[in-house]
């Protein structure tokens, strides 16, 4: 397994699909560390999970990170391209909604895109669509919940991924009838 970017994140799959938590942070350095690493470990797409309007559990804003990490790869003489597609808080996503993050992850695959996935503390939200994903790719719901603790387990702050709505949605994911899909 490749190393991931920094702590609090964690590879899907080897230098493709990476997933973790928020990677700015209100200590200008520290977020520095983490973008340089989503840069450094091959990183060209973020996809954002968070709404534009939320707020840390101390009622602050999320420090924006975009810029910076456009900064940081334009002097690395690369691109990376980030996409907000937010899904609510310790909430289930929308199937419409989760079917595009997942239809964007699977032609990130496709095309060799190493792509970071993130919510807030990447638990719950980040967790349900990793999970669908991995349904999608031919785990059973249980399969994918136990892969998903499984590449989490060596992470700090590690507690149990998902709210009662995610780990309900994640389990009707794989009743409603979803073919699993390949990458070819």
């Amino acid at each position: 397994m490749a190393s991931s970017p920094f702590p609090q994140s964690f590879w899907v799959h080897d230098g493709l699909l990476c997933a973790g938590c928020y990677p700015g942070d209100l200590d200008p350095a520290t977020r520095d560390v983490k973008l340089c690493g989503l840069i450094a470990c091959g990183i060209r797409r973020v996809v954002n999970l968070m709404e534009a309007n939320e707020r840390s559990y101390g009622g602050l804003p999320f420090e924006p990170y975009l810029e910076r990490l456009h900064e940081l790869a334009f002097d690395r003489e690369v691109r990376v391209e980030c996409l907000n597609l937010p899904i609510p808080d310790a909430r289930a996503p929308l199937p419409a909604a989760l079917q595009e993050i997942l239809e964007l992850i699977e032609r990130g695959l496709r095309e060799e895109i190493p792509t970071y996935l993130h919510c807030w503390g990447g638990h719950g939200r980040t967790g349900t669509v990793v999970a669908c994903h991995l349904i999608q790719q031919g785990c059973t719901a249980q399969e994918a919940i136990d892969k998903v603790l499984a590449l989490r387990a060596g992470l700090p702050k590690n507690h149990y991924p998902f709210e009662g709505d995610q780990e309900r949605f994640i389990r009707s994911w794989h009743t409603k009838g979803v073919k699993p899909r390949g990458l070819s």
